[in-house]
């Protein structure tokens, strides 16, 4: 059987946009809240660059990694991939459904260069739950709509330098977003 990754409570600090995100303290940022067994409430505060939840989601293998989860919310459906279970500098940043639910952007770093742009509309819903993924497949990251890693892809972007990614994080930034059902794997060959 496929090995899967799996999930541990943490203690990290909120994100920032100027370092480590251990290094910053906004005086408002994202609230997080356990709704029920594995289900996840985030709630935008009015204020700075959001906190990344203090769960450690984790891929058993380092390297090419998958992550599939369903949310609801507005727009801004935000996932982190990095080496490290402190998210740092060198991380993916992948928005979903960003700038009032009109594009999706994949970046190296927090609040980095754009490194692929989608501007398809309508990628989030404030009224169901939708499936998502993010992969890590021999350099190439991508993200996508629905239940099966590699379909319905939205955009992707090949790394030259890639991050051995073992770690996956979320947050939003202007709205309520509520997570769910999240996997965290190592890619299998077939996807």
């Amino acid at each position: 059987g496929r090995r899967r990754g799996g999930r541990r409570r943490g203690g990290r600090r909120g994100g920032g946009r100027d370092g480590y995100y251990e290094d910053f303290t906004p005086q408002q940022a994202v609230q997080s809240e356990e709704l029920e067994p594995g289900t996840f409430r985030f709630i935008q505060v009015w204020g700075d660059y959001p906190k990344w939840d203090t769960e450690e989601w984790f891929s058993e293998e380092p390297g090419d990694i998958v992550v599939q989860f369903q949310a609801k919310g507005e727009d801004n459906i935000v996932v982190g991939l990095s080496s490290k279970p402190r998210l740092n500098q060198e991380m993916y940043e992948i928005v979903i459904g960003g700038w009032r639910d009109t594009k999706s952007v994949i970046r190296r770093e927090p609040q980095g260069v754009e490194r692929a742009l989608a501007t398809q509309p309508r990628l989030c819903s404030d009224s169901e739950f939708r499936w998502y993924w993010a992969m890590l497949k021999r350099g190439v990251v991508s993200v996508g709509v629905g239940e099966q890693p590699g379909r319905g892809v939205i955009l992707a972007w090949k790394d030259p330098d890639p991050i051995p990614a073992q770690y996956a994080s979320f947050t939003t930034w202007d709205h309520t977003v509520t997570f769910k059902d999240i996997r965290v794997a190592p890619v299998d060959t077939d996807m």
